[in-house]
């Protein structure tokens, strides 16, 4: 990842970011039966909502 964000722009990065989210969570319910909790779903809910909003002000930006 550190290579690839040398490479290309954070906001074509992103979406591959928070699917880690998405499979840190699968994985954990696969192989430990591990259900998140409100917090975890909250953490996750402002980390992907701070990203949108980084995104759009940078949008605005370059207008």
């Amino acid at each position: 990842m550190t290579q690839a964000f040398r490479l290309a722009p954070a906001t074509v990065l992103a979406p591959l970011d928070y699917s880690a989210l998405i499979w840190a969570t699968l994985l954990g319910w696969l192989f430990w039966r591990e259900i998140p909790d409100l917090a975890t779903y909250l953490g996750a809910a402002i980390i992907i909502a701070s990203g949108i909003f980084i995104v759009l002000r940078e949008g605005r930006r370059k207008d």
